[in-house]
C-alpha cells in the first residue's frame, strides 16, 4: 500500500504540513497495523476525499504506531502533531469520559453499535461534544471492533482454568475479566503481541481478526469462542479543530459525504475477517473450544446488571443526567436493531441508513 507509512516522522514536518490555499497537504495517524480493515478503508476513503475536492485535500497516512501507540493517540492529535487521527476512549477515561462510560456497554452485534455510537456522540450528545472539543477534536467517525473473545496461550476450560490467569483487558472487559476470577491487565491492542510472547499476559480479549491483522496467531493457540459483545466508539477519524476550522465548507462536507459508505465497508469487512481468521486459525491446528458452563453462568450473571452499574459509576463520576443519556443511547441501539435487521441488513443498505440518518444531518 504506497499511502500507508509507517516510518517516523519528525515532528517539525508534521506540523509544517500543508496550509496552502489551494492544495493542503495533510496528515493522519493511528496505532492500528497497517493491513488492519480499518486501513485499508481509509485509504480509500482519503483517496475519495482527493477527488471530490479535486487534490486539495491530500491525507498521508502514518499509522501502526508510527508517531506514536495507543496512549499517545490523544497527545498527538490534541497538540496538532497530526492533522487528523484516531482517538480511543476507552484508553483516556478522564479527558473523555462521557465517551468512555458509552463504549462500557458491549453489544452483540457490531453493526448496531456503529449506528448507535455514531448517531449518539453525532447528534444526541451534547456533552461528547463539549470533551471533544476541549481535546481540539471535530469527530467524523467510530468504528466497532467484533465481538470479543479469549485468545489464550494455556487450555481454558472452565473457571478453574481461568482462575489467576492474567489477561489483556480494558475497559468493561477487566470487570468481566475479573467475574471469571482472572488478572486484568491494561494493555493497548499494540502491546498485546509483546505481553503474550513474553509472558506478561496468558490470554487476551480480543477479536478472532486480532489473530491475522495483530499476528496473535503466533503466540496464542487456545480460542476460546466466548462471545464477550462487541466495543464500540474507537474514533477513527477525529480532525484537528483548527484543520478543520481552516477548511472551506464544501471540503468539509467532502469528507462528511465519504464518510457512511467507509463506515459500513469497515465494519462488514471487519466482521467477514474475524469469521475468517477463526476458519484459518483452526485449519492451522489451533485448539478452539467454547467457554465452560461456569464461566457462561458467570457471564450472563454480569449483563444483568451492566446498564444500572454503568450508571452508577457515571452519577458517581458527576456526569450529568446521566439516567437520561443512557436512556436515549439504548433507545438508539434499539433502533438500529431494527435497521440492520431490515433495510440495513446488507452492506449498501447499511451504508444509506447511516448517510439518512446520521451524516445527511451534519
Amino acid at each position: 500500500m504506497k499511502r500507508l507509512a509507517i516510518t517516523c516522522l519528525a515532528a517539525t514536518a508534521i506540523v509544517a504540513s500543508g496550509l496552502a490555499a489551494d492544495a493542503r497537504e495533510l496528515t493522519y495517524d493511528n496505532h492500528l497495523p497497517p493491513q488492519h480493515p480499518v486501513n485499508r478503508a481509509m485509504e480509500e476513503y482519503f483517496a475519495a476525499v482527493k477527488g471530490a475536492t479535486g487534490g486539495e485535500l491530500d491525507f498521508q497516512m502514518y499509522v501502526g504506531g508510527a508517531l506514536g501507540g495507543g496512549n499517545a493517540l490523544l497527545s498527538i492529535l490534541r497538540d496538532g502533531l497530526s492533522d487528523a487521527g484516531m482517538l480511543n476512549p476507552v484508553y483516556e477515561p478522564k479527558q473523555l469520559q462521557v465517551e468512555s462510560l458509552l463504549s462500557e456497554l458491549m453489544v452483540a452485534d457490531p453493526r448496531v453499535l456503529v449506528g448507535a455510537m455514531n448517531e449518539m456522540v453525532d447528534l444526541h450528545c451534547p456533552a461528547c461534544a463539549e470533551e471533544l472539543a476541549a481535546v481540539n477534536a471535530v469527530p467524523i467517525m467510530s468504528f466497532a471492533v467484533p465481538s470479543f473473545q479469549l485468545l489464550c496461550n494455556k487450555p481454558m476450560h472452565s473457571m478453574e482454568d481461568a482462575r489467576g490467569t492474567r489477561v489483556r483487558a480494558v475497559g468493561s472487559l477487566s470487570l468481566i475479566a475479573k467475574t471469571f476470577e482472572m488478572v486484568p491487565v491494561n494493555l493497548t491492542s499494540d502491546e498485546v503481541y509483546e505481553g503474550l510472547q513474553r509472558g506478561q499476559i496468558e490470554c487476551a480479549a480480543a477479536p478472532f481478526d486480532w489473530l491475522e491483522t495483530n499476528n496473535l496467531k503466533e503466540v496464542a493457540d487456545n480460542l476460546l469462542i466466548t462471545p464477550l459483545g462487541a466495543i464500540g466508539g474507537l474514533l477513527h477519524l477525529a480532525v484537528n479543530k483548527s484543520v478543520w476550522d481552516g477548511m472551506t465548507e464544501e471540503q468539509r462536507q467532502a469528507m462528511i459525504d465519504q464518510t457512511a459508505g467507509t463506515l459500513a465497508a469497515i465494519t462488514f469487512s471487519y466482521n467477514a475477517g474475524s469469521e475468517k481468521a477463526l476458519e484459518t486459525a483452526k485449519t492451522e491446528g489451533a485448539e478452539v473450544y467454547p467457554m465452560g458452563d461456569d464461566m457462561k453462568e458467570a457471564l450472563d450473571t454480569f449483563r444483568k446488571n451492566e446498564i444500572t452499574r454503568i450508571v452508577e459509576k457515571a452519577d458517581a463520576a458527576g456526569v450529568a443526567q446521566a439516567q437520561e443519556l443512557f436512556d436515549t443511547y439504548t433507545g438508539l441501539l434499539e433502533k438500529w436493531e431494527g435497521i440492520v435487521s431490515g433495510p440495513g441488513k446488507d452492506q449498501a443498505g447499511y451504508a444509506k441508513a447511516l448517510q439518512d440518518e446520521i451524516y445527511s444531518k451534519l
